[in-house]
């Protein structure tokens, strides 16, 4: 029996116009032929990372974990600073650019690789110099010193790779990120496993710096091979002609990016204050290593989706764009709870893997999953709300969600722990969708002109 078949006998309502979508438009085929490789990739690698992480968290132990997540939590809080959001920068002009000013895209990328380089350098060597006194103050973890300085180090390589993917998505290069993502999965448990077995936080460490420096080296081979292939090359000395694009799209982008992470780095410090605060950082970081596999097919849709959006804006075609809209959501939707599962209906089992200390209980287990679940609802809102010029609504929304969820940490993760904390990200996300949704009624009568002047002039 076809697909088709079965989708006309057991749910047509849904089903039927979704696969009309795939297989009549144009649309349709470019997302499942992105999604195809785009979950062979990401999927073995994902898992594959994931395993790795298992490994990392039993050879560890929940403490030594913990702080290992705070490392890497760290460097990736200020990588949102020092990408100044060029990587979704990059996705959005490159793919709405590229069939019709080569001139432009090649000035844009030598943007994005030199305020990624002087920015990330600058912010990295204040980082460096700065880490005695984050680790005693913030942190309260004097111990954790020698591990932040190679995290300096992460840092910087981490900032590159962030635009290198943004610069892949806008090329829409899905079977070279695939390819990418999977070598590095195959590669990420050897080098684990190496590292914290013979040297433990610190070996887990180099071990994450080495897998991050890869990943560049494999990018930068992809990115060369797509400047070839349409015949491209890099404008540096004039890509000062792009700057306009940072006030009007990068600057609104980092601050949502830095707001955020800010928040989530500041909740997470809370916990790492409290008495066994760094085991109960283990457990969050053990759920998150989850969350990427949770998360992985939404966020595989949503890069899929940001460059035809945005090209699809680009070429005024507002219905086009609807199609894309409603087909995100209600993928991302169905996606996520099914990846979910598993967690809700054995959270012991599946939280054993890490090790017996990793157990938690099912109040935890079951706020995790509803975090997870309209997380990726609000991710989905913003790419698309990205991709169509609307930034600084973004911006309002993480504002006011994030100093919501630094004002229910403040007393939650005290008194409940990782169950707190995560109660506090919920309520982020939750305030920044009712706020989003404000926003859109506030400002729908100028959005509603500004579509039927496209849709007029299309």
């Amino acid at each position: 029996m076809s697909l088709s078949t079965l989708a006309d006998r057991y749910c047509p309502n849904i089903c039927r116009p979704f696969l009309n979508c795939v297989q009549n438009s144009p649309i349709g085929k470019r997302l499942v032929s992105g999604t195809f490789w785009s979950v062979l990739g990401n999927g073995i690698g994902r898992c594959l990372t994931f395993i790795a992480m298992i490994f990392v968290a039993r050879i560890l132990g929940k403490e030594a974990f913990g702080e290992f997540g705070l490392v890497r939590a760290t460097a990736s809080m200020f990588v949102t600073f020092s990408s100044f959001g060029m990587g979704l920068t990059a996705t959005k002009y490159i793919s709405e650019l590229l069939h019709s000013d080569k001139e432009r895209v090649g000035r844009i990328i030598g943007l994005n690789y030199l305020l990624s380089f002087f920015v990330s350098l600058v912010i990295t060597v204040i980082f460096y110099f700065s880490i005695p006194q984050i680790c005693e103050t913030l942190l309260n973890a004097s111990g954790l010193v020698d591990e932040m300085k190679w995290g300096a180090l992460l840092l910087f390589l981490m900032t590159f790779m962030s635009t290198q993917f943004g610069i892949m998505s806008g090329f829409q290069d899905f079977k070279g990120q695939a390819s990418t993502i999977l070598i590095i999965g195959i590669l990420a448990i050897p080098i684990y496993l190496i590292g914290a077995k013979f040297s433990g936080l610190h070996g887990a460490v180099i071990a994450l710096l080495v897998v991050t420096l890869t990943n560049v080296i494999i990018n930068s081979i992809f990115i060369f091979r797509n400047v070839k292939r349409y015949g491209l090359r890099y404008s540096f000395f004039e890509s000062y002609k792009e700057l306009p694009i940072l006030w009007k799209f990068s600057l609104p982008t980092v601050l949502c990016g830095t707001i955020a992470a800010g928040g989530v780095w500041i909740c997470q410090m809370i916990q790492r204050s409290q008495p066994n605060g760094a085991g109960e950082l283990g457990i969050y970081y053990a759920l998150m290593t989850f969350y990427a596999m949770a998360a992985f097919l939404p966020g595989i849709v949503n890069n899929v989706m940001l460059p035809m959006a945005s090209q699809t804006q680009g070429r005024q075609n507002i219905r086009q764009l609807r199609k894309i809209v409603i087909t995100q959501l209600g993928l991302n939707i169905i996606t996520v709870s099914v990846v979910l599962l598993p967690i809700l209906l054995f959270p012991k089992q599946i939280m054993s893997c890490f090790g017996n200390d990793f157990i938690v209980s099912s109040e935890v287990i079951f706020l995790f999953g509803v975090y997870c679940m309209f997380t990726v609802l609000a991710g989905t809102v913003y790419t698309i709300t990205a991709s169509i010029g609307l930034a600084w609504i973004n911006f309002a929304t993480i504002i006011v969600g994030t100093s919501t969820m630094l004002s229910v940490a403040y007393w939650s993760i005290s008194s409940w722990g990782s169950l707190g904390l995560f109660l506090a990200m919920l309520t982020e996300v939750l305030v920044r969708i009712v706020v989003f949704a404000i926003c859109i009624l506030f400002f729908s009568k100028r959005i509603s002109l500004q579509l039927h002047k496209i849709h007029s002039a299309n």
